[in-house]
C-alpha cells in the first residue's frame, strides 16, 4: 500500500511539473510569440531578407513601405522616402524602424493562428504631409522634428536630418546619417509657454486694452522654438485687458478654439 502511495505521489508531482512547464511556456508564448515568429530566419514569412508580403502606411493610407513576394519598395514620393526612412527603417540593417519594430504585425501574426503567411497592413500615426513639411523646413540642416498629439500621445511626424533615399545607396561620408535624432539625440524641446511671455511682453510694451489686438509684422517675427507656427501665420491675436496668467491662458484657449472651428492646423492636432 505504501509503495502505491509513493508512486501516486511521484505521478502527481510529475503531472504538476508538466502543467507548470506548460503554463510557463504559454505565458512566454503570449509575451514573446510575436518576436519568435518574426525572427528573420523564419523562411515561412521571409524571402530575400524581407517579409514576403506586408504593407506599411501612414495615418491617411499613403504607402511608406510595401513588400510583395520578397520584393521591398518604399513610398513613390522621394521626399516622403527621405523624410521617413528613420521612422520606417532600412531592410539592409543600417537602422531599425517600424519595419522591424512591427514585424510580427506586418507578418500577420496572431497568438491563435501564428503566421498564416499572407502578411498584413499596418497603419502608423505618422502623417506624410507633416513629414514633408518638416523635412522642407529643416532645409538640409542637421536636426530633428518631432510632432506629437498631446491628447493621445500619437507621433504625427518624426524627421531626422541628415537622411538618405532608401531606394539608393547612402553616402557613408556623411556624419550621423543613420542616427535618428528624434530618439537618440538630446535637444532642448521647444517651449509652448513662450506664447504666454510673448503676449505679456506685447501688452507691457503697447498698453493694449481688452478690445484691442496685436498684429505681428514680418519685421517683428521671432523664430524661437515653440512659437514659430503662430508667428509665421501673421494672424491677429486677441489680447485680454490684464496680463495675468489665467487671462493669458484663456486667450490662448480662445485662439485654439477659433482655429478648430476654422479648420486650420494647430500644433499637436
Amino acid at each position: 500500500m505504501k509503495r502505491i502511495e509513493h508512486r501516486s505521489a511521484i505521478a502527481l508531482l510529475l503531472a504538476a511539473a508538466l502543467l507548470l512547464g506548460m503554463g510557463f511556456f504559454v505565458v512566454r508564448l503570449a509575451l514573446y510569440g510575436g518576436d519568435w515568429a518574426a525572427y528573420s530566419a523564419n523562411r515561412h514569412i521571409y524571402q530575400n531578407g524581407v517579409l514576403k508580403n506586408s504593407t506599411l502606411t501612414d495615418r491617411n493610407g499613403v504607402i511608406l513601405a510595401q513588400t510583395e513576394n520578397g520584393s521591398l519598395r518604399y513610398a513613390d514620393d522621394p521626399t516622403v522616402r527621405v523624410s521617413s526612412v528613420h521612422a520606417v527603417g532600412d531592410s539592409r540593417g543600417y537602422m531599425d524602424g517600424a519595419l522591424s519594430l512591427f514585424a510580427d504585425e506586418l507578418a500577420g501574426y496572431s497568438f491563435v493562428n501564428g503566421t498564416p503567411g499572407g502578411g498584413a497592413a499596418v497603419a502608423l500615426s505618422l502623417d506624410t504631409r507633416l513629414q514633408t513639411a518638416a523635412w522642407n523646413a529643416l532645409a538640409g540642416r542637421a536636426g530633428a522634428v518631432l510632432v506629437l498629439n498631446y491628447e493621445t500621445g500619437e507621433i504625427l511626424a518624426m524627421v531626422s536630418s541628415p537622411s538618405y533615399d532608401p531606394n539608393g545607396e547612402p553616402d557613408m561620408s556623411i556624419d550621423g546619417l543613420f542616427l535618428n535624432r528624434c530618439t537618440l539625440a538630446a535637444f532642448t524641446p521647444g517651449s509652448v509657454f513662450k506664447l504666454v511671455t510673448l503676449i505679456a511682453a506685447a501688452i507691457s510694451r503697447n498698453g493694449r486694452s481688452a478690445a484691442s489686438s496685436i498684429s505681428i509684422s514680418p519685421a517683428e517675427r521671432s523664430y524661437a522654438p515653440g512659437i514659430t507656427a503662430i508667428l509665421r501665420s501673421n494672424r491677429r491675436l486677441p489680447i485680454p485687458a490684464t496680463a495675468s496668467l489665467p487671462s493669458l491662458l484663456w486667450s490662448l484657449a480662445a485662439i485654439r478654439s477659433s482655429k478648430r472651428r476654422s479648420g486650420s492646423a494647430w500644433p499637436g492636432r
